[in-house]
Formats: structure tokens, C-alpha cells, sequence
């Protein structure tokens, strides 16, 4: 378990195994299942789209990860379609551009 702050929060593939777009997917990563394109690694979810490795944020985490990218000394001048690029290096979710774009 990792601790934010004073929030208790469970590891991202617990979180995401919650969760209807990833929830089948994990399970059959658990089993052992081969699943193209998808992983688990250091306790995240990894999917390798478009060759870029990425790892799947839950929905509990997004807003926090979003937070940090528009908190740096310059960040706050950077449009949604930056912010995107910049996160989407890394990370993924179902939703990510119309969510940032919001």
C-alpha cells in the first residue's frame, strides 16, 4: 500500500482491477494469460501502444497526476494538447485527451 499524504491508497493494479475498462484484462494478467500489448510491472498496469511504453492510471489517481503536470513554474501556460503530450509519454487512460481538455 502507498501512502499520499494522509489518504491510504491501494497499489494502481488493485485500483484498476475495480474498474469495468481494465478489471477483465488484469484478471487474465493474474492467471497468467497471455494478453497482447498489456503487462504488469512494479505494481502498475502497462500497456506498450503505439510503441510507447505507458502506464494506466486509475481514475482516483488522474486528477492528482493532471495537478502536478499543471503545477510546475510554467505549466500553468500550457494548453490542454500539451499537458496531453507531456502526460501521455507515460501514462494512459480511457478518456485521457476529453478529460484534460475539460
Amino acid at each position: 500500500m502507498m501512502v499520499m499524504g494522509t489518504e491510504v491508497v491501494k497499489p494502481w493494479v488493485q485500483q484498476l482491477q475495480s474498474e469495468s475498462e481494465y478489471g477483465d484484462t488484469i484478471c487474465k494478467l493474474k492467471r497468467g494469460e497471455q494478453v497482447s500489448l498489456y503487462w504488469i510491472e512494479n505494481s502498475k498496469w502497462v500497456t506498450n501502444a503505439d510503441g510507447i511504453v505507458q502506464a494506466a492510471v486509475p481514475q482516483s489517481y488522474r486528477r492528482k497526476l493532471f495537478e502536478k503536470a499543471h503545477s510546475g513554474a510554467f505549466a500553468g501556460y500550457l494548453s490542454a494538447d500539451k499537458i496531453y503530450k507531456q502526460l501521455s509519454n507515460r501514462h494512459t487512460w480511457s478518456g485521457m485527451r476529453r478529460d484534460i481538455g475539460r
